[in-house]
């Protein structure tokens, strides 16, 4: 029975990462769309490295 509950808390844990995972990975697809929508003009107004810096961060 021990080593039945360990091999499903293993199980838990797996899927638990990788549902993380992929929301992590949805999330930058869409922010990297949004990123490419955007005009020239909003680069323009907005430093590059502080765009990279907030991509980069927030999404950890």
């Amino acid at each position: 029975m021990v080593i039945f509950n360990s091999v499903l808390n293993i199980v838990q844990v797996l899927i638990m990462e990788y549902a993380g995972q992929m929301v992590m990975h949805d999330l930058r697809v869409n922010l990297f769309k949004h990123i490419q929508s955007l005009s020239v003009a909003f680069f323009t107004r907005n430093p590059v490295g502080r765009l990279v810096t907030r991509v980069t961060n927030d999404i950890q």
